[in-house]
C-alpha cells in the first residue's frame, strides 16, 4: 500500500489498503534512504509523477549517516528540506576536536562571509533523519512511497524502461521515463549499469553508543588519532554519544570475541579519561560493525536510468562527507533536469548528465580525496612500512600546526 507521513518518529509506518493507480510515471526511485527519499521529495516539489520503492520503510537502525557536515545541510535546506534535521533531538554542529597522544586542539567551522556567522551541521540518529525524508518525500501530492522490493532494471531496446517489484508476495511493474537507481553502498542494480564500478573495504568501523555522558567539547566532533587508526566521537541525541572506531583490516581477523578483546585492551586505554569507563561499559554490552567502503565514481549514459548516492561514490567515512556529496549531487542532476520537460528524451536527459558528471567534480572529488588521504595518514600500515614512515613524517608536521606554539596555527580550516 502507499505509506503516509507519520506524526510520531517511532511509529511503524501505516499501511492503507492498497489504490488502484496507473503504473505508469515520469520517474521510479529504487531505495528510499538518505539519498531515494530526498530524490523523490525534491522530484514531487517540481511536479513530477514519481514511484519510491522500499523494501523496508520501518526505520532504519545504521551506525553510519549521521553527520551532516555544513556544506551538506546547506545543501538540503537549498532544496526546501532543512527542516528534516528538526524534531528528531539532533545537535548542532560547530567544528571539531582534535586529540592526538594527549594534546588537545579545537577547530571551529570558518565564519559564513554572506551572513557572518559561523557555519555550522547537524548530527542525529540516522534512523529518525531517514524517516523524516520520508515523510517529506511522501507528503508530495505527486510522489508514490510504496514498500515493495525490487527484483529487476525493465530493458527495452537498450534502454531501462522501468522496474518489477514485489509487494505483498505479488510480482508488479512499473514504467517510468527515468528510473533512479539509489539502493545504497551494496547496490543489487549497479553491475546491471555498468561494470565499471568497483568497491574497496578499506576498513571496519566498529560502532557502539554512549549514554548520559557529555564530550569534552559540546557540539564538536571529536577525532581521536589513537594507534593503530582513528576514532570519531560526536553526538547523535541530547543524550547519546557515537563512538566509531575504526579497525584496519590487518587487526580485524578472527571477528567476534577478538574485536571485543581488541576494543577493551587496546583502544580503551586510549579514550579520554572522560569517555573510557563508558566506553567499557558499552563495548562490553553490545558493538556493531560495519564495513568502510570506498568507489571511484564513473560517469553512467545508461538510457533511461541514473546512478546517486552511495550506489554510485563512496569514500572512507573518516570526515562525514557521504551525504554532503549525496545531497548535493541531487541537488545539481534534478536543478539540470528542470528544464526538461520530457524525461523520454534521451538527448536532453543525456546533455544534463554529462554537465553533472563535470560539475559535481569539485565538490565530489574534493571530499573524496580529502577522505581517503586523510585516512592515509592517520592509520598505520602493517603491509607497507615505507608508506607508514612518509605518513608519520605527514603526522608530524600535523601534529606541529595544531599542537606546537612555535608554529603558526591553522586558520583555514576546510570542511565538507
Amino acid at each position: 500500500g502507499v505509506w503516509r507521513p507519520m506524526e510520531a518518529r517511532n511509529c511503524v509506518p501505516v499501511l492503507t489498503p492498497r489504490q488502484e493507480m496507473t503504473q505508469k510515471y515520469d520517474c521510479i526511485v529504487v531505495g528510499a534512504g538518505v539519498a531515494g527519499a530526498c530524490v523523490g521529495a525534491v522530484l514531487g516539489r517540481q511536479g513530477r509523477s514519481v514511484l519510491v520503492l522500499e523494501r523496508n520503510l520501518e526505520e532504519p537502525d545504521r551506525i553510519v549517516g549521521e553527520l551532516l557536515q555544513p556544506g551538506g545541510l546547506h545543501a538540503l535546506e537549498r532544496m526546501g528540506l532543512g527542516e528534516c534535521v528538526k524534531g528528531i533531538d539532533g545537535v548542532t554542529n560547530d567544528g571539531y576536536a582534535i586529540f592526538y597522544e594527549g594534546k588537545e586542539a579545537v577547530l571551529p567551522y570558518p565564519t559564513n562571509p554572506v551572513t557572518g556567522k559561523p557555519f555550522h551541521g547537524a548530527s542525529f540518529h540516522h534512523g529518525r533523519f531517514v524517516m523524516k525524508l520520508r515523510q517529506a518525500c511522501a507528503a508530495q501530492a505527486s510522489v508514490h512511497l510504496r514498500q515493495g522490493t525490487v527484483v529487476e532494471l525493465i530493458e527495452k531496446d537498450d534502454r531501462v524502461v522501468g522496474v518489477r517489484y514485489r509487494e505483498d508476495g505479488k510480482l508488479n511493474e512499473a514504467h517510468a521515463h527515468l528510473t533512479w537507481v539509489c539502493d545504497g553502498a551494496f547496490s543489487k542494480f549497479r553491475k546491471s549499469m555498468s561494470t565499471d564500478f568497483q568497491p574497496v573495504v578499506d576498513s571496519t568501523f566498529v560502532g557502539v553508543e554512549l549514554h548520559g555522558l557529555s564530550l569534552p567539547y559540546p557540539n564538536k566532533g571529536h577525532v581521536l588519532l589513537i594507534h593503530p587508526s582513528p576514532a570519531l566521537a560526536y553526538q547523535i541525541g541530547s543524550n547519546d554519544i557515537r563512538v566509531l572506531v575504526d579497525v584496519p583490516p590487518s587487526y580485524n581477523k578472527g571477528g567476534g570475541k577478538n574485536i571485543s578483546n581488541y576494543l577493551l585492551s587496546h583502544i580503551a586505554p586510549q579514550m579520554p579519561g572522560s569517555m573510557r569507563e563508558a566506553f567499557v561499559s558499552a563495548v562490553k554490552q553490545n558493538y556493531r560493525a560495519r564495513g568502510n567502503l570506498s568507489m571511484t565514481a564513473r560517469p553512467v549514459l545508461r538510457p533511461g536510468a541514473v546512478l546517486l548516492g552511495d550506489s554510485f561514490n563512496m569514500r572512507h567515512p573518516l570526515t562525514g562527507g557521504g551525504m554532503t556529496v549525496a545531497f548535493s549531487d541531487i541537488e545539481v542532476l534534478t536543478g539540470l533536469l528542470a528544464d526538461v520537460k520530457n524525461l523520454s528524451n534521451h538527448i536532453s536527459v543525456t546533455r544534463a548528465l554529462k554537465v553533472f558528471y563535470e560539475r559535481r567534480k569539485g565538490l565530489a572529488s574534493t571530499i573524496n580525496i580529502l577522505a581517503q588521504a586523510l585516512y592515509a595518514v592517520f592509520s598505520e600500515s602493517e603491509e607497507n612500512e615505507e608508506a607508514w614512515r612518509q605518513m608519520r613524517e605527514v603526522r608530524g608536521l600535523v601534529h606541529a600546526h595544531l599542537f606546537d606554539q612555535q608554529h603558526p596555527p591553522l586558520r583555514d580550516v576546510s570542511f565538507t
